[in-house]
């Protein structure tokens, strides 16, 4: 019997999808996707919305109390999460953390770049490697 097998999420296609061009890292821009709050010691707070089909968003959200997830970022996140505005690149926000919290931050690259692709990989941001005309999503 021939079953479907969801590859694990190492082997699948990862990155931005630019013409098959390599799109380096630290160039990128990322872009918020999501609403957000502040939170206590103003900590972001991510909203995720519980559902995205649109049947279960029109049917099954009204009935709930909390039609969001709320997943609170530590201080390191919502250092990154407000510099998320789709104008700075990985590279300026990287140089800005070092700045702010010395060595207690490095590996720098590694910490920012797995953030970003969990972020990108649940949609939570866009990556623009280019600069488009995405509008950042207000809070």
């Amino acid at each position: 019997m021939n079953r479907l097998r969801r590859r694990p999420y190492s082997e699948r296609a990862e990155g931005l999808p630019v013409d098959g061009n390599d799109v380096n890292l630290l160039e990128v821009r990322p872009l918020r996707n999501v609403s957000w709050e502040l939170g206590d010691n103003d900590q972001v707070v991510l909203l995720i919305p519980k559902f995205r089909n649109r049947l279960a968003v029109k049917y099954l959200l009204p009935h709930l109390a909390r039609p969001h997830f709320r997943i609170r970022l530590d201080v390191f996140g919502s250092f990154v999460w407000n510099r998320f505005d789709g104008q700075t690149p990985i590279k300026e926000i990287a140089a800005s953390m070092r700045a702010k919290f010395g060595e207690s931050i490095e590996p720098v690259y590694e910490r920012i770049g797995k953030f970003v692709q969990m972020l990108e990989r649940e949609k939570i941001v866009i990556l623009d490697a280019v600069g488009s005309s995405h509008q950042p999503c207000v809070n």
